[in-house]
């Protein structure tokens, strides 16, 4: 299968603690960015076409996925993006409350699609509350082996630039993809917060491929009390 039958360019970008940490026990939502990080957070998202998180992610921590904290001049809201393989999304979540009173796009709920009543049942109810159900063709059960269907369709659909945010298990499916199928991330840009979560916290593995690491340091610098790094694949 061809990865991109039209590349997306394809930014991964998360929150971590100084012990790899993305999230608290079982994926629970846990402050890691300042303000000053947040907002270049935001800046970031209004540069790319679509952003990308799995269902956990959404349904944790309900999220806008916009661009609020820049001034209104600057806000350029990407397209919301949910991996959401059992359309588990809460039709009154903010996603789609913000769309209904025309204060953000209409999300997108990627999903394999299911012959159960029940799968049926929740699509009709999430479209008619405001959602688009967007069926991909899957490789296989495994996120990972479903990410060049996903993106060929965000292709199909529009996307040129994709913002993946979150959660960690979506993360770890790209990071393992890349690996997999070749270079399908562009870069890594990591928000790294001056705390410790603690071994019950979710963390994630980077793959290297032929002994070396798979993504090199591009640049770093400072946003408030959070340091960001940037970093590239190594045969970039």
């Amino acid at each position: 299968m061809d990865v991109h039958p039209d590349k997306l360019d394809i930014t991964i970008t998360f929150a971590q603690s100084l012990d790899g940490k993305l999230a608290g026990p079982d994926g629970a939502q846990i402050a890691l960015s300042c303000s000053e990080s947040m907002q270049i957070t935001h800046r970031l998202r209004s540069t790319n076409n679509a952003i990308l998180v799995g269902a956990n992610t959404a349904i944790n921590d309900n999220p806008q996925l916009n661009t609020r904290l820049l001034p209104t001049e600057e806000q350029r809201n990407p397209q919301p993006v949910v991996l959401d393989t059992n359309l588990r999304l809460p039709p009154g979540c903010k996603l789609v409350q913000n769309f209904v009173a025309g204060k953000g796009l209409q999300p997108w709920l990627l999903t394999p699609g299911s012959d159960d009543l029940d799968w049926h049942h929740r699509r009709r109810v999430l479209e008619n509350a405001g959602a688009r159900i967007m069926i991909y063709n899957p490789n296989s059960t495994s996120h990972v082996d479903s990410i060049p269907s996903i993106l060929s369709t965000l292709s199909f659909n529009g996307v040129s630039s994709l913002m993946v945010e979150g959660g960690p298990s979506v993360i770890q499916s790209f990071f393992t993809a890349h690996n997999k199928y070749g270079s399908i991330i562009d870069r890594i840009i990591i928000t790294v917060a001056p705390m410790f979560v603690g071994e019950d916290g979710v963390g994630y593995n980077l793959p290297r491929s032929d002994g070396k690491p798979a993504f090199i340091h591009k640049d770093s610098f400072l946003a408030g009390k959070d340091a960001i790094m940037v970093l590239e694949p190594t045969s970039a």
